[in-house]
Parts: structure tokens; sequence; C-alpha cells
């Protein structure tokens, strides 16, 4: 079971973020409290994916393709300097917590370091249904704005180009 020095309440922000170029980016996930304590949880671009498209699914918004194309509301590009972060690491895995009665659904992440099952939550944090929906649709959106896929084998094209195994390395797709 978490303590509660790993428990945000109240949450104000839950944003995902991204650093850097596409094919040399870093993602995370941005959290904030009405206690102005900051977590940065950094996170594989496909951890993050998989989770919006969860976040997406459990709250019955459908699939990931199925998105409005409404105006990106994760612009703001915020520095460490700026983050003053409380919590920070680097996330392992996260798990979805839904309430029963209450229909609030919890997070649990957990750091790269903590690999055992009964190892307790890095951070627990539940936001509201609203700022969930905000964020899978950002993450998802964030997620696709990165290299374009190979057509044929679905490997991201570089800026240099590709060279597509489909083709056993004798076309070069840019």
């Amino acid at each position: 079971m978490s303590h509660p020095d790993n428990q945000f309440e109240r949450i104000t922000r839950l944003q995902p973020d991204a650093i850097g170029q596409p094919g040399k980016r870093r993602f995370r996930i941005i959290i904030e409290n009405t206690d102005l304590q900051i977590a940065v949880l950094w996170i594989e671009k496909e951890q993050l994916f998989d989770f919006a498209v969860a976040l997406k699914q459990l709250l019955g918004f459908g699939d990931e393709n199925s998105l409005s194309s409404g105006i990106d509301t994760f612009t703001q590009v915020f520095t460490q300097e700026d983050l003053g972060a409380v919590f920070e690491f680097h996330v392992g895995r996260l798990g979805l917590n839904h309430g029963e009665g209450s229909g609030d659904i919890s997070i649990d992440a957990f750091s790269i370091e903590s690999i055992e099952e009964s190892a307790s939550p890095s951070l627990t944090f539940t936001p509201n249904q609203f700022m969930l929906k905000e964020f899978a649709d950002n993450a998802i959106k964030l997620c696709r704005k990165g290299r374009p896929p190979c057509p044929l084998c679905g490997a991201p094209i570089d800026m240099e180009g590709h060279i597509c195994p489909r083709h056993n390395g004798h076309v070069k797709l840019e």
C-alpha cells in the first residue's frame, strides 16, 4: 500500500510532454496538485500511447482512430528548471484503478527500479475524468507528431530516409 508522501490529491494539471526533435524525443507526464507539488514521470513513447488508448477505452471514448481534430492544448513547453519537481522518476509500469461506486480512476505509477509485483507505487494520483480525456487526446496527438511510419514495415522514417527491410535494403524510402 502506498503511503501519504507519494499520493497527489486534487490534481490541477495532467499533461503529456516531449522534449527534443522527432526521432530523438524524450517523453514525460507532468502532474501538478493544488499544493503546487509537481511530479515528472519519464515514459517511453509506446508506453504513453498505450496508456492513452487504455484511458480512452476505459472512459468509453472509442479507439485511437476516432479522435476529433481539436486544438492542441499541450503546446506550452516547460524546461526542467521551470518544473521544480518534487517527484521525478522513469516509469516502469502504470496501473489504472477504477472505483466501482464513485467512478473515480486513480493511477499508480511504478518506478522502473521497483520491479517486484508487491512493490508500492512510486506515485498515486486521481485526476478527474475530464482531465483524463484531455490527457489521452493530447498524448495520442503528441505521439503521432513524430516521424511518419513506413507504409510497408511500420518502422519510423528518419529525415535521412529509411532502408526498408521489406525491400531487402534495395530501396531507400524518403
